[in-house]
């Protein structure tokens, strides 16, 4: 995560939320997943391997620059489907929904 001035375009300061579990991050999206009036990060990989890919939500600390983002995985395990030009990857983009999508 990175924060940039406004003004000129700077970086100011840059964060690593996780760079252990979503390897390949595919698509991030700051979203109130339960409803509760606070935001977590929406974020699934891309990755050819069943056992890497996956879905998950970090919430938003107060200082998101400095404290720690608390992960929970929301799905994982996607079958990849077998091709013979194209690797496949999964899970593709992730969506949030409330209540009844």
């Amino acid at each position: 995560m990175h924060r940039i001035s406004k003004k000129d375009g700077t970086l100011i300061q840059s964060k690593i939320i996780d760079d252990s579990t979503i390897l390949s991050a595919y698509n991030v999206t700051l979203v109130d997943l339960n409803n509760d009036g606070n935001s977590q990060l929406l974020v699934n990989n891309h990755e050819t391997k069943d056992e890497l890919d996956g879905i998950w939500a970090y919430e938003l600390p107060k200082d998101p620059m400095n404290d720690e983002w608390t992960r929970t995985t929301i799905a994982s395990g996607f079958k990849n489907a077998w091709s013979l030009t194209v690797p496949n990857m999964s899970p593709g983009f992730a969506y949030a929904v409330w209540p009844n999508g």
